[in-house]
């Protein structure tokens, strides 16, 4: 029993220089970025222009409520057709400090998948530019997201592609109005 009594004390003891040792807690970084982009929290009127494919294009209009998720270290976006009102997908993301980038997970109601991405961010003063790399039906490719805030009540988002034998071109541009 002493010998229990003696194992605990130390135990004790020891945990404060233990937690001492460990590496820095890599969360308030990541809690730093998503309160940067806390003016995204709330409910917003979209209206979302898709490239897709050469000469197809189409626009769509949302509402998205997008929310703070896992104690401020993610962001987690609702996105609902303004015309059917029927669930269209839900996007979210996280930051990792250790890389410098944000996965951004994105769930497509309408073919029930996950997509993925690792995306290099840098912020900006209102908002952030994104780098990534992927293939799709036309090859490989390098990506560019950018967000930014126009004003309390509005933001804007462009994707922009490019492919061995492309220059820049926009893929996706979003335009959104705070309801």
């Amino acid at each position: 029993m002493r010998l229990a009594a003696v194992l605990c004390l130390l135990v004790l003891v020891s945990t404060p220089s233990w937690s001492q040792e460990q590496p820095d807690d890599p969360r308030p970084e990541a809690r730093a970025v998503f309160e940067h982009l806390s003016f995204l929290q709330g409910e917003w009127d979209a209206e979302n222009w898709l490239a897709r494919g050469p000469n197809d294009s189409e626009t769509l209009t949302f509402v998205v409520t997008t929310s703070s998720v896992f104690d401020g270290l993610g962001l987690n976006s609702r996105w609902v057709s303004a015309d059917s009102g029927n669930w269209f997908g839900t996007v979210i993301n996280t930051y990792d400090p250790a890389t410098g980038t944000m996965a951004v997970r994105y769930f497509n109601g309408n073919t029930n998948r996950w997509s993925l991405t690792e995306q290099e961010i840098e912020l900006t003063e209102t908002g952030f530019v994104t780098h990534f790399s992927g293939t799709d039906g036309y090859g490989a490719f390098e990506g560019r997201t950018r967000l930014e805030r126009v004003s309390d009540d509005q933001y804007r988002q462009t994707i922009e592609r490019k492919y061995e034998t492309t220059d820049w071109f926009l893929i996706d541009r979003l335009e959104a109005t705070r309801r």
